[in-house]
């Protein structure tokens, strides 16, 4: 995963033309942004395919982390690759806290409704979902499919309120053992788009 991650960051770098952050969405767009969700999920295991096991409904505070690099075909429509991650911690059958990375990442589209700031925009994206515990030893990650909408205003130009909405069904599959989790994630955030 990661390294197609670098592939696809290596071609959009290489694909900067020379007018790249001059003012205008159209060209290489880069962007970053922090805020704040709630994160709400269920998991459940399956042995031969017939549920042992399932949690009530949970939903955590989250820090919100978002990623955006691509293109703009114009200067109100942007395609890009976004990575919308969820940071929290929940507490393991050891009773130990650990931090989770609950995200969803793939394919985006913004579309922005002036060509210039300040102008209110919406956007989507559909992709994988993930849910990791980056931190621990020989842990895996869960992958499945992903979707996430959202919209905002560009206050100032490259500058950004982004309200979102992602959700996920990640799972893994070990021998006749499979653990899901449903998660759903609605968050603000303040992000910088470079263009």
């Amino acid at each position: 995963m990661t390294k197609w991650m670098l592939v696809v960051a290596w071609l959009a770098l290489a694909a900067i033309p020379a007018e790249a952050f001059n003012n205008q969405r159209k060209g290489f767009v880069l962007g970053a942004g922090l805020g704040a969700a709630g994160t709400t999920f269920t998991q459940e295991l399956r042995e031969n395919g017939t549920l042992t096991g399932e949690t009530d409904s949970e939903t955590k505070p989250s820090v919100l982390s978002d990623f955006k690099i691509g293109f703009g075909p114009s200067d109100q429509m942007l395609i890009y690759y976004f990575s919308h991650v969820t940071w929290f911690s929940i507490e393991n059958v050891f009773e130990n806290d650990v931090t989770i990375a609950n995200g969803v990442g793939g394919l985006g589209v913004t579309y922005f409704l002036r060509p210039q700031a300040p102008c209110w925009f919406v956007e989507g994206g559909i992709g994988f979902a993930s849910w990791a515990t980056p931190f621990e030893e020989n842990s895996r990650s869960m992958t499945g499919f992903g979707i996430w909408l959202g919209a905002g205003h560009e206050f100032s130009r490259h500058w950004m309120v982004e309200v979102s909405i992602g959700s996920g069904n990640p799972s893994d599959e070990e021998y006749d053992l499979k653990a899901t989790t449903k998660a759903t994630t609605i968050g603000i955030s303040v992000n910088y788009l470079g263009y």
